[in-house]
């Protein structure tokens, strides 16, 4: 026989926070859309050709084992660096024991990140404090697809049914980094990709947002904090 109990297993951090009295907050580096080659225009247009040409034959076919995915990217209605700012703000604060500032103008480039040059002049503090700031990128798309019955009915005169199915896609990048002042010394940066699929294509970006960013946060609280995970296990029982 066996029980199951549940236990809070604290995680391993290389920082000593408590070492520090101040945490700088920077508006995060916002990143646009990736500029796509020649030839990946290329290979699109192609790709789009052989769509048509698909969809031209498809009537006297049965039905496809993929549908094809229309995919429609969403302008922002949300203040995504301010959004972060303010929930990261909050969080720390309750967390940290020294004090939280938080800055109103965002990094001007992420490459400065690593640049030990540009914290010596930016840094006015003497005692021991750290920046937190990093790149951001938000993406919200709404992905359509035709799906097909893959098995009709023998008496169905009218061919296979379909049907279009919709969802929303939010996606939340992070590149975060903690640096030490007045040294300029990036002590921790990690990467985080959060990923929200609902069917309802009216869901808030806002609602969503914050979502993957307390799913980021809990990731980085416990790498930095050290911060418990709760774990199950199982006792054998003679």
């Amino acid at each position: 026989m066996h029980q199951k109990i549940k236990l809070e297993i604290p995680a391993y951090s290389p920082l000593r926070l408590d070492d520090y009295k101040t945490i700088v907050l920077i508006p995060f580096v916002l990143s646009g859309e990736e500029k796509k080659t020649e030839a990946e225009a290329e290979k699109k247009g192609e790709s789009q050709e052989e769509a048509k040409e698909q969809v031209k034959s498809r009537k006297n076919l049965p039905p496809p084992e993929k549908p094809a995915v229309e995919v429609q990217k969403i302008a922002q209605s949300v203040d995504v660096q301010g959004e972060l700012m303010a929930y990261f703000a909050t969080e720390f604060g309750r967390r940290f024991k020294g004090q939280v500032k938080l800055e109103t103008a965002p990094l001007p480039s992420p490459a400065l990140i690593h640049s030990p040059e540009y914290w010596h002049a930016w840094s006015n503090q003497e005692d021991p404090s750290l920046v937190f700031t990093g790149e951001a990128r938000f993406q919200q798309e709404i992905r359509k697809a035709i799906l097909y019955r893959q098995e009709p009915e023998e008496e169905d005169l009218l061919g296979p049914e379909k049907g279009l199915a919709a969802r929303a896609v939010f996606t939340l990048e992070l590149n975060v980094a903690l640096i030490k002042l007045p040294s300029g010394e990036v002590v921790f940066e990690k990467k985080f990709k959060e990923t929200k699929t609902t069917s309802d294509v009216k869901y808030p970006a806002r609602f969503a947002l914050y979502e993957l960013s307390q799913r980021a946060k809990l990731v980085l609280f416990r790498s930095i904090f050290g911060e418990a995970k709760p774990q199950e296990r199982y006792l054998l029982i003679r």
